[in-house]
C-alpha cells in the first residue's frame, strides 16, 4: 500500500520511465516533486526546481508563470520560457479539475500538448511527458524508441507516443503503467452489450478514460451517445463540452455549451464557469 501510495501521488510510472531509459537534459517539474525525481534521475536529468528552499527567485517566478501557462514579465510565452531555460523534458502531471478559488491550475499534463517542437513519449491517466525535438536530444529519443521495443511496446518516434495504440497493442503493459484500470476489457464489454444502466456507468467511465489519455475524440463519440440516452447529464454535457474544446472542434463546442448552460444547476460553478470560458 505505501508502494501504491508513492507511485500515485508523485506520478511514478513517468519518472521511473524517465529513469530506465536514462535520457539526460534538464527537465521541468513541479515544485513539490523536485526531492522524488532528485532521487530517481538525479544526475543525468537535471530538475526545473529542486524542492528545497535555495531556488533564485526568477526562476521560481518562471516555474509559477509556465505552470499558469502564461507569459513571463517580458512577454515571452510558455513554450519560449521553456526555450530559454533549456528544458529537454516536460513532466506534466495530475488531472484537469477546478482548482478552489486563488489557486493555479490543477494539472499540467496537457500544457505542451500539441505544440509544435514538442515529442510526447509518455502518457497515461496522471502524467505525460514530452522531449524538446531539437538535435541535442535525438540521442535520447533514439534511447525512448529502443526501450518501448524491448518492452514490447509501439513507439514512432516521427508520431510519439500514442495511448491507444498501446493499449491495444500491449494491454497488460498498459494496466501495468497506468494507461488504463484492470477492468479496461470488461468496461469495454459492458459498454456494447450490458443492461442500460450498467451500460450507462460503463460508457461513463470509459469517456473518462480516453478524454484523459488524450483521445478527445473518442471521448467525444461516448459522450454524445450517452446524451441521447440521458439529455440531462450534467457531468457528460461538461465533458463533451471540454473534449471538444480540447480536440480544436470550437464550432461544436459553442453548440454543446448552450446545451450544458441549459441544464447546469445554478450552483455548479464548474459548468459555469466553462460556459462563461467558451462563450468569450
Amino acid at each position: 500500500q505505501r508502494q501504491m501510495c508513492i507511485r500515485d501521488r508523485y506520478h511514478a510510472h513517468a519518472v521511473w520511465m524517465l529513469m530506465d531509459t536514462g535520457i539526460e537534459g534538464r527537465v521541468y517539474n513541479e515544485y513539490w516533486m523536485g526531492n522524488f525525481l532528485g532521487y530517481w534521475l538525479a544526475p543525468r536529468l537535471e530538475m526545473f526546481v529542486n524542492g528545497s528552499l535555495n531556488v533564485p527567485k526568477a526562476l521560481m517566478q518562471a516555474s509559477h508563470d509556465i505552470r499558469a501557462r502564461r507569459a513571463d514579465g517580458e512577454g515571452r510565452s510558455m513554450s519560449e520560457q521553456l526555450d530559454r531555460h533549456g528544458v529537454d523534458v516536460f513532466l506534466g502531471t495530475g488531472v484537469p479539475v477546478m482548482p478552489p478559488p486563488g489557486r493555479p491550475l490543477a494539472d499540467t499534463t496537457r500544457h505542451v500538448q500539441g505544440t509544435p517542437g514538442w515529442v510526447p513519449i509518455f502518457r497515461n491517466l496522471q502524467s505525460a511527458v514530452h522531449l524538446r525535438d531539437a538535435p541535442r536530444n535525438r540521442p535520447a529519443l533514439a534511447r525512448v524508441r529502443d526501450w518501448y521495443a524491448e518492452q514490447g511496446v509501439p513507439f514512432d518516434p516521427s508520431v510519439g507516443f500514442e495511448p491507444l495504440v498501446v493499449v491495444r497493442a500491449a494491454p497488460e503493459w498498459s494496466v501495468a503503467h497506468g494507461l488504463i484500470p484492470v477492468d479496461f476489457a470488461g468496461l469495454e464489454a459492458a459498454a456494447r452489450r450490458a443492461a442500460p444502466g450498467t451500460r450507462e456507468v460503463a460508457q461513463d467511465r470509459l469517456a473518462s478514460i480516453h478524454a484523459l489519455l488524450g483521445d478527445y475524440d473518442g471521448a467525444v463519440a461516448i459522450d454524445e451517445d450517452l446524451l441521447r440516452m440521458r439529455p440531462r447529464a450534467v457531468g457528460v454535457a461538461r465533458r463533451l463540452v471540454w473534449s471538444l474544446l480540447q480536440a480544436g472542434r470550437i464550432a461544436e463546442a459553442g453548440e454543446a455549451t448552450d446545451r450544458l448552460a441549459s441544464i447546469s444547476p445554478p450552483d455548479d460553478a464548474f459548468s459555469h464557469r466553462l460556459v462563461e470560458a467558451v462563450r468569450a
